[in-house]
C-alpha cells in the first residue's frame, strides 16, 4: 500500500510547473499559467507531456486545483442545465451549421464595450488568425452559438448544445499543441483564453438567472476570476511584441482602465465601513478599498452617457483589477468580500441590456443575502435600494435620490 501511495504522488509532482516545484508548494496544474504563478506573478514553465500521456479536455486555462478553495470547472453549458445527450450527430467537420455560426460572427455579436470601429476590426483579425489557428476559430464559432442562444430563445437548447461541442473541440485543440506562449503564437492563445473567459462570464451569470443557485453561481465566479487573470498574464508576459502587434488599438483601449481614478460618491460610505473594520489587517483593508474604487470607477462610467463602455469594460475587467488578497478574502466566503461583491451586482444591474449579463444583478445580489447575517447585509443598502429588491432600513430613503438614474 505504501509503494502505491508513493507512486501517486509521484505522479502529481511531475504534472506541476517548474516553479511550483522549485517551491514546494501545491501546483493546481493550470496551463499555460498555474495559479500559485499568476498570484506570485513568477514566471511559469512546465515540463514537457511523455508521449503516453493524454491531453485534458477542460480549458488549460481553468481552475483545476484539487483542495476546497477553488473546485474544477465544469463545462460551460453544462453549468447553465443544458442537455447535451443525444447530440452526437453534430459533427467537427464544417458544414452549414458552422457557416450560420461563422456568418453570425461576422455580423451579429456585438462588443458592448467597444466602440464601432475597433469591434469591425476585431472581428476581422479574429477570423484572419483564426485561419492559421483552429483552435481559434472554433471557440469563434462557439461563442457564436452562445449568443444565438440568447437572442433566439426558442432555439437556445439546439445553440447551446453547439457551442458546447465546439467548445470542448477547441479546448482539444488547444490542449493538444501543448503550447508555450511567446511571441509567435500569443496573439491567438490571448484571443482564444479571452474568449474562453468571457463566454465563461456568461454562462456563470445565465446560471444564476436561471436557477437562482448561489452556491453554482460562486462556484464559478470564483473560477472565472482566475481564468480571467490567466488571459492577463498572457498579455503582460508577452506585452512588447503585444503592442507591435494587431492587437494594439484593443489593448490601448483595453488598459487605461486601471489608470482611472474614482470621482463619485456613491461607494464612499462602504470605503468608511472598511476603513472602520478592526477586524481587517492593513494589506486587507487596502485590498478591499481597491477593489471597491473600481467599482466606483465603473458606476462613474456607467451612470455617464456619453462614457458608458468604459463602465461596461469594467464589468467584465473588474477580475483583473482587483487584488490578490481580495480574491483570497472571496474564496473563502468573508462577510466583508461579499459586501463588496454585492456592491459589484449594481453594476451587472445596469449592464441588464449587455447580452452577457441580462438580469443577473438581482440574483447575484440576493443570493450574497442568503449568506450573510443581518449586521451584514444591512452593509448592502445602498445596493438593494438601487436595484429595488427592498430594505426595511432608515437607508432606503436617503438611496432614493442616488439610485433615481439607474433604473
Amino acid at each position: 500500500m505504501a509503494s502505491v501511495t508513493s507512486r501517486r504522488r509521484h505522479k502529481k509532482s511531475r504534472l506541476g510547473c517548474m516553479e511550483c516545484k522549485r517551491r514546494h508548494i501545491k501546483c493546481d496544474e493550470r496551463q499555460p499559467i498555474c495559479g500559485n504563478c499568476v498570484v506570485s506573478e513568477r514566471p511559469c514553465s512546465f515540463p514537457s507531456p511523455r508521449p503516453h500521456q493524454s491531453c485534458p479536455v477542460t480549458p488549460t486555462l481553468s481552475v483545476t486545483n484539487h483542495g476546497p478553495k477553488y473546485p474544477k470547472l465544469e463545462p460551460l453549458s453544462l453549468s447553465i442545465g443544458s442537455p447535451v445527450q443525444g447530440a452526437t450527430d453534430f459533427h467537427n467537420d464544417v458544414n452549414i451549421q458552422h457557416m450560420e455560426l461563422l456568418i453570425h460572427f461576422s455580423i451579429g455579436i456585438p462588443l458592448p464595450d467597444s466602440d464601432e470601429a475597433l469591434q469591425a476590426s476585431f472581428t476581422k483579425l479574429v477570423l484572419n488568425v483564426g485561419l492559421d489557428a483552429p483552435y481559434l476559430l472554433y471557440q469563434t464559432l462557439a461563442s457564436s452559438a452562445r449568443h444565438l442562444a440568447i437572442v433566439k430563445p426558442s432555439l437556445s437548447p439546439k445553440y447551446l448544445r453547439q457551442a458546447t461541442e465546439l467548445q470542448h473541440t477547441s479546448i482539444e485543440k488547444f490542449n493538444s499543441l501543448n503550447l508555450h506562449i511567446d511571441d509567435s503564437n500569443c496573439v491567438p492563445a490571448l484571443l482564444f483564453s479571452s474568449f474562453l473567459a468571457r463566454d465563461m462570464l456568461t454562462s456563470t451569470l445565465a446560471a444564476v438567472r436561471q436557477s437562482q443557485d448561489f452556491s453554482m453561481f460562486f462556484h464559478q465566479y470564483i473560477q472565472y476570476i482566475h481564468v480571467q487573470r490567466g488571459v492577463h498574464a498572457i498579455g503582460t508576459s508577452t506585452w512588447p511584441f503585444l503592442m507591435q502587434s494587431e492587437l494594439r488599438p484593443l489593448l490601448i483601449w483595453g488598459s487605461r482602465l486601471s489608470e482611472l481614478s474614482p470621482q463619485g460618491r456613491e461607494l464612499s460610505e462602504l470605503i468608511a465601513s472598511i476603513t472602520r473594520n478592526s477586524t481587517l489587517d492593513k494589506e486587507t483593508t487596502e485590498a478591499c478599498i481597491t477593489s471597491v474604487q473600481y467599482l466606483q470607477v465603473g458606476l462613474d462610467y456607467l451612470l455617464s452617457s456619453n462614457s458608458r463602455k468604459i463602465g461596461i469594460q469594467m464589468v467584465f475587467n473588474w477580475a483583473v483589477l482587483i487584488p490578490p488578497k481580495y480574491i483570497e478574502l472571496l474564496a473563502l466566503r468573508e462577510p466583508q468580500a461579499l459586501v463588496i461583491l454585492g456592491h459589484y451586482a449594481v453594476l451587472l444591474h445596469l449592464c441588464k441590456d449587455v447580452w452577457q449579463v441580462g438580469d443577473s444583478g438581482r440574483y447575484v445580489l440576493a443570493g450574497i443575502v442568503t449568506e450573510l447575517s443581518s449586521k451584514w447585509v444591512q452593509m448592502l443598502w445602498w445596493p438593494l435600494s438601487a436595484i429595488g429588491l427592498g430594505l426595511g432600513s432608515k437607508a432606503s430613503s436617503e438611496a432614493s435620490c442616488s439610485t433615481s438614474t439607474m433604473e
